[in-house]
This record gives structure tokens, C-alpha cells and sequence, in this order.
């Protein structure tokens, strides 16, 4: 077995969750490199467990993660292997411990970060496009991606052309889709400086105009009716009730001429993922009655919400 590549220091301007993550990996309580996939049946002293992507080992007090993906494998699809094999089973948990460990995979894969993350958003880009093709099709590893892709897919159809606010956008897949497309203008918006940073940087090497804002979706450092469409997209089961309304809130005070919103709608809340809330349709359209807005619900990979403003 070749020797693994520790991860590198990250600078705060290219890591995404660099506000959570001050100094180096190995500070932490749980580190991440990555190594040669093990022989079948070969020993593997220390793990305490396998699985088919990671493998974790205590070294004394630390619990280390390593895992074998190669770069082709870098993309969204990550964040379903880690649920799957990692948090799901309680091996480990917490967001903290879930974005430090997917920022580490990524980071680990490619010495230099910038092309390491672009690596991740052009794969992910480029298998969203595939399921888009081949709907149902599997990516061969991990299910977040087919999940999402129906979902961007749909809030494109529903995003006409003009001027659009993203809200909650994490690492902005869907800004970068709006922003290819003719007629319309893209500003993503997320609590995330570094995230924000890597969008900028990633949509630049693409060719791609994103505008960013580092800001809470419940308070938007714009003027009123700035934007024809405000998009909040899988951002409310992160929050709770009240600030959700008052994320509805501002996005219908941004909004010039519509606002739409989807949800997952899943039985209970995927803790790995930061969700502390689910909805249903009737939730849904509760959330429309409170604001007094014309709105239309419908389901489509998740709950829809399409609010219109007068």
C-alpha cells in the first residue's frame, strides 16, 4: 500500500466551510486522507469499520477516515456515500463532523484545492446533465445526485427568463445551471463566505457571470422588488419554522414577480444533511395561505410552493 496523501491546510478563500474550519484537518478529533483501496481479505489493524468507500481507525485518541475514491468518482454523490456508510449506521455524527469529513474527501483527492473542487462541480454538472438525458439511470455510486437532478430540472422550468435571487444556495449547482442559459442574470446568496468564494471562482473558470452574497435568507442586503424571481430551493427543512416564514418573508419583499420554493418531502429529517424539519404538501400550502399571496402547490421530486407577487 502506497503511503496516503495527508490533507494540506486549507486557505479560508477556496474551502467552503472554511468559517467551521479554522487551521489544519488535524486539529480535529477526526481527520481524513485518502489511500489505496484494500485487498479483499487483507488485514486492516486498528479499522473500526469497512465499508464499500471508507474505512475509519482510531489512532489513539482521533478517529481517522480514508477512503479510495478516485477524482473521476469526485462529485455530489459523495454526500449520499457518507450518509449511507458513515451517519446512517452511527459511526459518526453531526453536520459539522459530516462537512468537514465530505470537505476532506474532496480536498484529499487532488493536491491543488481549486482544482480539486473543480473537479467535484464539474462532474456533479456533468452527471446531473446525464441524469437529465437518461432519468432513472444510476451514477454508479451514491444516489444524491439522481435525486437532485429532477429538482433543478423542474426549477428551471418554473424560473423564467430575467433577473434571479437564489437563496440557501450551498455550493450554487443550480446558479451555474441559470446562469448558462440565455435571458437570465444569477446572484446566489448563502451564510457561507468560503462557499460563496469557491462558487465565484468555479463559475469564472467555467465562463459564467454568478453574482454572490454572503448573507441569512432572512435578511437580504438588497431594495425591494430587486429581482424578477427569488428561488429557495431545499433551504427551509434547515430551519426552523420561524425563520422560514421569515426567509418567505423577505424572498416575497425581493421578489418582483414570483417566488419558488421546494422542499423534500421525506418521513423524517436527514440529520447528516442539516435537516431539522419535514413538510407535506398541506404544509406547504399553509405556508402560501399565511402570506396571502396568490400561490399554487403542486408535487414533483419534493413539495412545490410557487408564490406570485402582485
Amino acid at each position: 500500500m502506497s503511503e496516503p496523501n495527508l490533507i494540506p491546510s486549507l486557505p479560508q478563500t477556496i474551502d467552503p466551510f472554511a468559517p467551521c474550519l479554522p487551521g489544519r484537518y488535524d486539529d480535529y478529533l477526526v481527520s481524513v486522507l485518502r489511500t489505496e483501496q484494500p485487498r479483499d481479505g487483507a488485514g486492516d489493524p486498528g479499522a473500526v469499520v469497512r465499508t464499500d468507500h471508507f474505512r475509519m481507525t482510531e489512532r489513539g485518541r482521533r478517529i481517522e477516515v480514508s477512503h479510495w475514491l478516485r477524482p473521476d468518482q469526485l462529485d455530489n454523490d459523495l454526500a449520499g456515500l457518507l450518509a449511507d456508510e458513515l451517519f446512517a449506521p452511527g459511526w459518526l455524527s453531526g453536520v459539522d463532523i459530516f462537512e468537514r469529513v465530505f470537505t476532506g474527501v474532496v480536498r484529499s483527492c487532488m493536491d491543488d484545492p481549486l482544482l480539486a473542487w473543480s473537479t467535484f462541480y464539474g462532474n456533479t454538472l456533468a452527471r446531473i446533465r446525464q441524469c437529465w438525458r437518461t432519468p432513472g439511470a444510476a451514477n454508479g455510486h451514491g444516489h444524491t445526485i439522481s435525486e437532485l437532478a429532477p429538482v433543478y430540472a423542474h426549477a428551471l422550468q418554473l424560473i423564467p427568463a430575467g433577473q434571479v435571487l437564489d437563496v440557501g444556495s450551498c455550493f450554487g449547482f443550480l446558479p451555474l445551471l441559470i446562469a448558462e442559459r440565455p435571458g437570465n442574470t444569477v446572484t446566489a446568496s448563502d451564510l457561507s463566505g468560503g462557499t460563496m468564494y469557491l462558487l465565484k471562482a468555479v463559475a469564472a473558470g467555467r465562463g459564467l457571470q454568478v453574482n454572490t452574497l454572503v448573507c441569512d435568507a432572512a435578511g437580504i442586503p438588497v431594495p425591494d422588488r430587486w429581482a424578477d424571481t427569488v428561488s429557495v430551493i431545499h433551504l427551509l427543512e434547515h430551519v426552523s419554522p420561524d425563520h422560514g416564514s421569515a426567509v418567505i418573508d423577505e424572498a416575497l419583499r425581493v421578489a418582483r414577480h414570483q417566488v419558488v420554493v421546494a422542499v423534500p418531502v421525506e418521513p423524517q429529517p436527514v440529520a447528516a444533511y442539516g435537516h431539522i424539519r419535514t413538510f407535506d404538501l398541506r404544509q406547504l400550502g399553509e405556508l402560501g395561505d399565511r402570506v396571502g399571496q396568490l400561490h399554487s402547490v403542486h408535487e414533483y421530486h419534493g413539495g412545490w410552493l410557487v408564490l406570485e407577487v402582485g
